[in-house]
C-alpha cells in the first residue's frame, strides 16, 4: 500500500496536517520531513519496508536494550509491539499494515474524523492505542496535535482540539467544562467512571485486535465478536494481529472457528473482568505473576503474592504480600524490582510476613 501521508501531500499539499510542540506542518511538509519527525516513524518505516518497533521508555535500560535486540531481528511485519499478555512474560505482537489500516478505517466510520478536526496525541506510541490515533489521522486528512509532555491541558485550551483518546486516569485530570465541547472523547483501557457526556465514546479493545473492537457497545467494521458460554469475548477479523513472535517463529493461537480468546469477560452491557488475574492500572496491563516472579528472584524473599488495590486516580495499583527469610528493608526490594520492572508495576505497598500461609497462586522459590 502507498503511504497515506504521501497521498495527502499530493492531494492537499498546503492543508494543515500536524501541530508538533507548537510548530505547524502541512501535509507536504510532513511528507518531506517524515524521517526527522520522531512521532511519524511508523510511516517512515512503512516507506522503507522496515518493521516499526517502538519501546516503552520507562522500562529499565537493561530490559529496553534486551528488547531492542530481539525486535530488530524481526522482519516482514509492519509493526511489532511488546504487550502484557495472560502469562508472566510480556509477549511480542506482530501486525501487518492491513491490520492497522482496517482498524483505523473502521474506527473512523463510527466516530468520524475529517476536514478541520484535530486529534490530540494523548496516548504513547509504544501502545497500540497511540498507533491507532496516528493511523486514524493518516487516513482522514485532518490534523493531529502533538504537545510537549505535560502540556496536554494547555493544548486542549489553545489548539482547537476536537478529538481525544483517554484512559480513565487521564479523564480525571481535566475539568469536564474543558471536555464538554469536544466532538469525540474515546475512553477505554480500564473500568469506566460514572460520567455522562454526550461526546463520550466508551470503547473496548486489545492489542491483538490492533486497538478498538467495540465502541458504544457497537462492534466496529472489519471485526467480528462473539461471547462464549462462560462470558469470554472471542474475536476475529481483518484487524486481528498476525500472531506472537517467539524463538524465531510467529504463532497465532485460535480456536477451531478461527476466533482469538481475549480472556476478557462481557455481560452484554459492560466488561466485567478477566478470566485470569490480570488487572489494569492507569491504562496499563498488570500481570501479578510477572511481579511475583521478579520478587521471587530476590534472595531473602521466600514467597510473594501480588493483588490489585483500589486507587482513586489509577483505578487499581499493585500491592504485594511477601514472606521473608530474614529482615529486609522495603527500599532494597524496590531497588531490586526497579532493575527489571517499569515503575507502574512496582507495588505501592508491601505487607511483610514470616508465615507461609499465602494464596496458592503465589510464587515460590524453586
Amino acid at each position: 500500500m502507498q503511504c497515506p501521508i504521501h497521498l495527502h501531500a499530493q492531494k492537499y499539499p498546503r492543508r494543515l496536517a500536524l501541530i508538533r510542540h507548537g510548530e505547524k506542518y502541512t501535509w507536504s511538509e510532513c511528507d518531506r520531513h517524515l524521517e526527522s519527525i520522531p512521532e511519524l516513524r511508523l510511516f517512515a518505516d512503512l516507506r522503507a519496508n522496515r518493521c516499526y518497533t517502538p519501546l516503552n521508555p520507562y522500562l529499565p535500560e537493561k530490559i529496553r536494550n534486551e528488547n531492542h535486540q530481539v525486535l530488530k531481528g524481526i522482519k516482514g511485519y509492519a509493526a511489532c509491539l511488546y504487550t502484557s499478555g495472560s502469562t508472566s512474560a510480556p509477549k511480542i505482537a506482530c501486525f501487518s499494515y492491513e491490520n492497522l489500516f482496517y482498524s483505523a478505517l473502521g474506527a473512523n466510520i463510527l466516530a468520524p474524523f475529517e476536514g478541520n478536526d484535530r486529534w490530540l496525541l494523548s496516548l504513547p506510541l509504544y501502545h497500540v492505542g497511540g498507533i491507532g490515533i496516528l493511523m486514524r489521522w493518516a487516513l482522514s486528512g485532518a490534523c493531529i496535535v502533538i504537545p510537549k509532555k505535560g502540556d496536554e491541558k494547555e493544548s486542549l485550551l489553545n489548539d482547537k482540539i476536537t478529538h481525544v483518546s483517554f484512559v480513565p486516569t487521564q479523564l480525571k485530570r481535566y475539568p469536564l467544562s474543558l471536555l464538554a465541547n469536544l466532538k469525540v472523547i474515546l475512553l477505554g483501557g480500564a473500568p469506566l467512571p460514572k460520567i455522562s457526556l454526550p461526546n463520550l465514546y466508551p470503547t473496548y479493545g486489545l492489542t491483538e485486535m490492533s486497538s478498538q473492537v467495540m465502541t458504544r457497545n457497537c462492534v466496529l467494521e472489519y471485526r467480528e465478536m462473539k461471547i462464549a458460554p462462560d462470558g469470554e469475548i472471542l474475536v476475529k477479523g481483518k484487524t486481528l494481529f498476525q500472531g506472537y513472535f517467539a524463538d524465531g517463529n510467529v504463532n497465532l493461537p485460535l480456536n477451531e472457528e478461527g476466533y482469538f480468546h481475549t480472556g476478557d469477560l462481557f455481560d452484554g452491557t459492560k466488561i466485567t473482568g478477566r478470566k485470569d488475574r490480570q488487572f489494569i492500572s492507569g491504562g496499563e496491563n498488570i500481570q501479578p505473576e510477572e511481579i511475583e516472579s521478579a520478587l521471587s528472584k530476590i534472595p531473602q524473599v521466600l514467597k510473594a503474592h501480588v493483588r490489585p488495590f483500589p486507587d482513586d486516580e489509577y483505578g487499581m495499583r499493585p500491592i504485594a504480600s511477601v514472606v521473608l527469610e530474614n529482615m529486609l528493608n522495603e527500599s532494597v526490594i524496590r531497588e531490586a524490582l526497579s532493575e527489571v520492572l517499569p515503575a507502574y508495576k512496582i507495588p505501592v505497598k508491601f505487607e511483610v510476613s514470616h508465615q507461609l500461609d499465602m494464596p496458592s497462586s503465589s510464587s515460590w522459590k524453586s
